[in-house]
């Protein structure tokens, strides 16, 4: 994945100039810094983060440069680099230059891409379950990371099998294997006291 983050808002600061926040240094939102932008500046900017997000929903988030040929995708990451250093440094002029580059880039990709019958994320692809410990939250499950989406329903979170599979002990899979059907309910670590009553 790609360290651009495709979500962003504008404001105005304590001294009433439009100032926007963005996440595409790899950062949250949250953590990054307020930078002052001109109006011609921020509408480049937000026309990308508007062609970008339609790419994630359509294609996955960061999946379309490695979709591609390794030439193509390594000139796609080059410009998005040089995008990132701009919007870094607060260089307007470089901003709009390679703002408009990128859309450019993702226009190229989205037909190759096409192009050669890449199959395209269906958004509507996920199991969706509770879990017993997390009222309220729904748990909206997809394959792989590429699959979650960026912006999300309120009470939902999304999680990927490639990341929950770090999570199981090799002793569950161990069992999985020499029994095939069995269902784990429960697993206590191996220092807890027994709480077993004894037999006698």
């Amino acid at each position: 994945m790609s360290a651009m983050k495709t979500r962003g808002y504008s404001k105005r600061d304590k001294r009433g100039t439009n100032v926007r926040q963005t996440g595409r240094t790899g950062h949250s939102l949250e953590s990054c810094p307020t930078v002052p932008m001109s109006a011609e500046t921020r509408l480049v900017v937000e026309a990308h983060d508007m062609v970008a997000r339609e790419m994630e929903l359509k294609w996955g988030v960061g999946r379309l440069q490695r979709l591609v040929d390794d030439a193509l995708g390594q000139k796609f990451q080059a410009q998005l680099d040089k995008f990132n250093i701009a919007l870094a440094r607060n260089d307007e002029a470089d901003i709009r230059k390679h703002g408009a580059s990128m859309k450019r880039a993702y226009d190229v990709l989205d037909k190759e891409a096409e192009k050669l019958g890449c199959k395209t994320i269906d958004p509507n692809d996920y199991w969706e379950m509770k879990h017993p410990r997390a009222e309220g939250i729904t748990i909206r499950l997809v394959r792989t990371a590429e699959e979650m989406p960026v912006m999300k329903p309120d009470g939902v979170a999304y999680v990927c099998a490639e990341e929950m599979i770090e999570f199981v002990p090799p002793t569950v899979l161990m069992i999985k294997e020499a029994f095939g059907g069995a269902k784990v309910t429960d697993m206590k670590p191996k220092d807890t006291v027994p709480d077993d009553p004894i037999p006698f």
